[in-house]
């Protein structure tokens, strides 16, 4: 309910009985282009409302709401009194905005809970990637604590007591199937721990800001300049980026199920993601231009289409993998049984989510290598392309990035080296200096001859 607007003269029977009765109403302000008011007459008076949009008179609109309260009991329909009939003004405001403009007023939101609702229904609209990714994060860390506060005094110590207290919490694990209990982590020790989890929490925030963000941009939320003063954890997000030289690639390779070693070899071609592999159709795979066409991105909604150009190895690999293939058939498949019995009948089938885990477990451990995700995989195939100096611009496309920021971040550390490399490689040779057989003057402890 919004906040009514207070006036002594308008307020009780006693003070209206004690206003001169005139025909001009006499007017309140509630808000800009609206107007609640009061006509007195001689057998008592009746309430008002008068709508415009900015101040301009053509769009004004002006009707009676009711009979004022002055000789009869309210009633709450065809009496009212001074809260009552300003209630009804206000409905009748938004009525006449809509109808005039197009555009229905939303109510304000008051808790962060409805803030983060009305985010995520924005998010929907905008067909963001990565929604139920973004809903989990609000449902995990931010309702149970945050949910029930107002936004509008929303402060700043409020906000880092949470960040502090969510960054000094165990991580969460992803819950089997079948499991009812969230399993526990230990609580973060280590240095790069610490960093992870306040690299997460930096997230959750960055989530929580942009919902709060959208609120005061749509008018649902006054701006409060606390929340606007948290400033993130600082040199987290700066991760170990670790990827496999090609003599430990081979081992991983070779020490792979058969099944796996084909998708640990379509992930080393192409750097695509895991989910992105699976989805992978025969048809995909153009032979003419040496490229794969990864349709959909991150994310449940999908992301940003692309064409992977593959090296001459990566194109004699595709061509055995889509040989005999229909259009519409998965590249990338593996052989399950039936009700997980493996007396039943097996079938083929498509790898489905998070079953690449306990393969590249088991593959990494009989390649004597230290434990790695299938994402790094991802992260091989990117610093190979740094490291042979492709300019960064070419990687993001490959990786499917909308700029070269996140590889910068990733990557970074291995461009001065291959950028030295690239340019005494590449640049072309001018021609406008010969060099004189010249030597070094050494200064001290030795003589030198030109």
């Amino acid at each position: 309910m919004a906040r009514l607007v207070l006036d002594p003269k308008l307020r009780s029977r006693t003070s209206r009985r004690e206003l001169p009765v005139r025909h001009v109403p006499y007017w309140v302000h509630v808000s800009r282009g609206r107007m609640f008011g009061y006509r007195k007459g001689k057998r008592g008076g009746i309430w008002l409302a008068k709508w415009s949009q900015s101040g301009d008179d053509a769009s004004r609109r002006q009707t009676t709401l009711g009979v004022a309260d002055d000789v009869l009991d309210a009633n709450g329909v065809s009496i009212l009194n001074f809260d009552q009939a300003q209630e009804k003004a206000r409905e009748w405001f938004d009525q006449v905005h809509e109808h005039v403009t197009g555009q229905a007023i939303k109510p304000a939101c008051r808790t962060i809970a409805q803030i983060v609702a009305a985010y995520l229904e924005d998010c929907e609209r905008r067909m963001v990637k990565s929604i139920p990714q973004i809903r989990c994060s609000f449902d995990a860390h931010v309702l149970p604590e945050l949910g029930h506060l107002d936004a509008s005094v929303l402060t700043r110590s409020r906000i880092e007591d949470w960040m502090k207290n969510l960054a000094e919490r165990p991580a969460r694990v992803r819950i089997a199937k079948g499991q009812t209990e969230q399993p526990e982590k230990p609580l973060p020790t280590g240095r790069d721990e610490v960093r992870a989890r306040r690299a997460s929490v930096n997230r959750v925030w960055t989530n929580l800001r942009s919902a709060l963000n959208h609120a005061v941009d749509r008018e649902l939320l006054k701006d409060n300049h606390g929340w606007r003063k948290v400033k993130p954890f600082t040199g987290v997000d700066v991760a170990r980026v670790r990827f496999l030289n090609p003599l430990e690639q081979a081992r991983l390779v070779n020490s792979s199920s058969p099944e796996f070693r084909t998708l640990v070899r379509g992930a080393l071609f192409t750097g695509a993601r895991y989910g992105e592999l699976t989805r992978l159709q025969a048809r995909d795979f153009n032979p003419v231009s040496g490229t794969v066409f990864i349709e959909v991105g991150k994310g449940e909604d999908g992301g940003k289409p692309r064409h992977v150009v593959l090296t001459q190895e990566g194109q004699n690999f595709f061509k055995e993998a889509v040989l005999g293939l229909a259009p519409t058939e998965f590249v990338f498949t593996r052989s399950a049984h039936k009700n997980r019995n493996r007396n039943s009948e097996t079938v083929i089938r498509g790898w489905g989510k998070s079953e690449q885990s306990r393969f590249m477990k088991e593959a990494c451990e009989s390649a004597s290598l230290e434990r790695l995700t299938f994402h790094e995989l991802r992260h091989t195939y990117a610093s190979a392309l740094v490291n042979a100096g492709v300019p960064l611009a070419f990687i993001a496309e490959q990786l499917g990035h909308a700029d070269t920021k996140m590889v910068e971040k990733h990557y970074g550390h291995l461009c001065p080296s291959a950028k030295a490399e690239a340019i005494r490689k590449l640049a072309p040779i001018l021609g406008i200096h010969v060099p004189r057989n010249l030597e070094l003057l050494r200064v001290g402890g030795g003589s030198s001859s030109s």
